[in-house]
């Protein structure tokens, strides 16, 4: 009988135990269900609140520092490229007008007497002539390597596509298309110095014929030596423009390059570079030779500045 009754008090204890287990697992998954129901009810409220947002015209707070980025981005890159632009304009107009008190026109003036002075003895002052022609143009053609060189670079990196172009440090656009802007403004500038220096040692290839020329023999009217000194003189000279703006070309990529960095390395950097050209190019003293006044005055091309961009 107490067999019997330990027995049935054990199979009910043991119901009793399954079912509070049974009960137990089913509001454990009762629980979970009613988390991931709520999770989705977040998920839901997120996603209502950003629609409305963008149909209200509103933006979220990333958004809107990314915007104001670009705006640096939108007035202090153009206001750089403004003022370099500006400069350059102004520093033409100076050297037509006043060109004995630019580094470019007193270097202009200069380099006519000298062919002058070389074609009055090409016998003697042949090898002298040639040898300086030579020298300008291994200059030239160093900058023209040195250009290509950077272009591949600019190219190679345009096309690599593995991995975030951007510095960690910019403080600007960093977007795909505004880094592909700035490689490409870098690469089409690197290839407009090749281009120009590569016609200054075009010029400079012609002017080393030219120049031993023995013009006395062939004529002995001093007018036609006279004109074609003259002409040698601006064939030498373009091929010295040409260098002095393939030159500027390697100056303006600086601030382009700095631009990777952000806008406002760039703008600084323009500031500053302008400043730099100001006083590379205007010089406070008239450097002419002795006796220049009066050989200026009987120049041909007197009283046109524009004689000395010929």
């Amino acid at each position: 009988m107490l067999l019997s009754t330990a027995i049935g008090g054990g199979q009910s204890m043991e119901r009793w135990c399954r079912g509070y287990g049974v009960s137990g697992g089913e509001e454990e998954g009762g629980n979970k269900g009613e988390t991931m129901e709520e999770e989705e009810r977040r998920k839901r409220k997120d996603k209502g609140r950003k629609r409305w947002a963008a149909a209200g015209g509103l933006q979220p707070p990333r958004a809107a520092t990314n915007m104001e980025k670009q705006i640096l981005d939108y007035t202090l890159v153009p206001a750089g490229l403004l003022l370099m632009a500006a400069y350059h304009i102004w520093l033409l107009f100076f050297i037509l007008n006043h060109p004995n008190k630019t580094v470019i026109g007193v270097n202009a003036f200069n380099r006519r007497f000298w062919v002058s002075a070389m074609m009055e003895d090409v016998s003697k002052n042949g090898v002298l002539a040639v040898q300086t022609l030579r020298n300008n143009m291994m200059a030239s053609t160093v900058l023209a390597s040195t250009a290509i060189m950077l272009s591949s670079v600019m190219a190679a990196l345009m096309a690599s596509k593995n991995g975030d172009r951007s510095f960690g440090v910019v403080f600007g656009d960093k977007s795909a298309l505004g880094i592909s802007i700035k490689y490409l403004a870098i690469l089409v500038c690197f290839l407009l110095s090749f281009l120009l220096n590569v016609q200054s040692i075009r010029y400079y290839s012609h002017a080393s014929i030219l120049i031993n020329v023995p013009f006395k023999k062939m004529s002995l009217s001093p007018n036609s030596h006279h004109l074609t000194a003259e002409y040698v003189g601006t064939i030498v000279n373009n091929g010295s423009y040409f260098w002095s703006l393939g030159l500027r070309t390697f100056y303006f990529s600086i601030p382009l390059f700095l631009w990777l960095f952000g806008p406002i390395p760039m703008f600084l950097s323009c500031l500053l570079m302008v400043s730099m050209l100001y006083f590379l190019d205007i010089t406070s003293k008239s450097i002419w030779p002795s006796g220049a006044s009066e050989l200026e005055e009987n120049h041909p091309h007197n009283g046109e500045g524009s004689s000395l961009m010929v």
